[in-house]
């Protein structure tokens, strides 16, 4: 059995073309290496991404005015943009307007003196600033 196993060995150590304890410390050098690029290479690209656009949290609330939810969420939501516009401009930077809001809208209902629905609407909106 051992004489079987010998031959074996050396069968696998020439067409695997194990390497020299030597060439093993090489390559592990260069995947370290290889690793430590990538990562700074990312770093760099995120932290840059950063410095180019940031967002700003804009936020608004209505009184009880609103006979719907829809016309009640809209006022809220520009408002909110508008916010967000004024906080980014306060900080030094370029706000990018978006054709459509998107953000956040909560709602309540109440009743009127004659027992009627009506809506104050809460709203939070991401602005892009640049």
């Amino acid at each position: 059995m051992i004489a079987v196993a010998a031959p074996r060995t050396k069968w696998v150590a020439q067409h695997l073309h194990l390497a020299a304890p030597g060439d093993i410390v090489a390559a592990a050098m260069r995947r370290r290496l290889a690793a430590t690029i990538a990562t700074v290479v990312m770093l760099s690209s995120t932290a840059a991404w950063g410095a180019m656009a940031d967002s700003v949290s804009g936020n608004a609330e209505t009184d009880y005015e609103f006979r719907n939810r829809r016309d009640c969420c809209q006022v809220a939501l520009t408002a909110a943009q508008d916010d967000g516009l004024r906080k980014c401009s306060a900080r030094g930077g370029e706000p990018t307007v978006s054709r459509s809001v998107r953000g956040v809208c909560t709602s309540r209902i109440g009743r009127d003196g004659r027992g009627n629905p009506i809506y104050a609407c809460e709203s939070d909106v991401k602005v892009i600033c640049r």
